[in-house]
């Protein structure tokens, strides 16, 4: 399998530098008692659609964290949920060029709980 997984009540998705910040912002989350996993993709093509597969019914959503602008990565996360059997919604987190901090991932995964950050799919 071509990625790493760890799986919780929802799920981050990250790659590359971004997936370190995600791993320990899921650690965190965990620590406080939130239900936060991580599905890091190796390789983008072909996309890991088996991680989703082995993921379980308590997933509640997709979180995509991407360095992006625009959220690039956040199409086939969704595609792969949905071809999963996942009915879940999906997020993207872009931070536009940058490694996001473990805080702003946490930040934004409180946006997601409290509804303030709208799901892309």
């Amino acid at each position: 399998m071509q990625t790493g997984v760890r799986t919780m009540g929802s799920e981050a998705v990250a790659r590359r530098g971004v997936a370190a910040g995600g791993r320990t912002a899921a650690g965190v989350a965990r620590r406080r008692g939130m239900k936060l996993g991580l599905i890091r993709p190796i390789t983008l093509w072909p996309f890991p659609k088996k991680a989703f597969d082995a993921l379980g019914e308590q997933v509640k959503g997709f979180l995509c964290v991407e360095m992006s602008i625009l959220g690039q990565m956040v199409d086939d996360v969704a595609l792969a949920a949905k071809k999963a059997g996942y009915f879940v919604p999906t997020w993207c987190y872009a931070c536009g060029g940058g490694v996001p901090s473990v805080k702003s991932v946490l930040s934004v995964f409180d946006d997601v709980k409290s509804g303030a950050l709208k799901e892309r799919y």
